[in-house]
């Protein structure tokens, strides 16, 4: 079972793409396909933060990197970063470039946990 917010946001992704009627498992898959052949921009960023919310922890260079400008009706989707990873409480558009490092620092022990449906950071060794 998925955690809430995770299904949320999956919820939010999903109704971007009525013609679609697979499975999860199928949509993950459909939205890989579509990230591969979306070079950068707006496209980019709605297949990343789609993937995000399936514990594809590798795609947040591509969310971070593409977030659409202040006023385009996307830009709200980043708001996914704040609700599935611990660093990122409060708006994540304040201080992105904190966020990256944050990022770097601790992507290694940044590990998806399908039932809570959040990036959970694991105990350092």
């Amino acid at each position: 079972m998925t955690g809430p917010k995770a299904q949320y946001w999956r919820d939010i992704m999903r109704r971007d793409f009525p013609h679609f009627s697979g499975e999860e498992a199928d949509f993950k898959c459909h939205l890989l396909d579509l990230l591969s052949r979306e070079p950068s921009g707006v496209g980019k960023f709605v297949f990343s933060v789609a993937l995000f919310a399936y514990g594809e922890l590798d795609v947040l260079d591509d969310v971070l990197d593409n977030v659409p400008s202040a006023g385009h009706p996307a830009r709200v989707l980043a708001r996914i970063v704040g609700e599935l990873i611990p660093a990122a409480d409060g708006d994540v558009f304040v201080d992105l470039t904190t966020l990256r490092a944050w990022v770097q620092r601790e992507r290694e022990f940044l590990r998806w946990s399908e039932e809570s449906g959040f990036y959970e950071l694991q105990q350092r060794p």
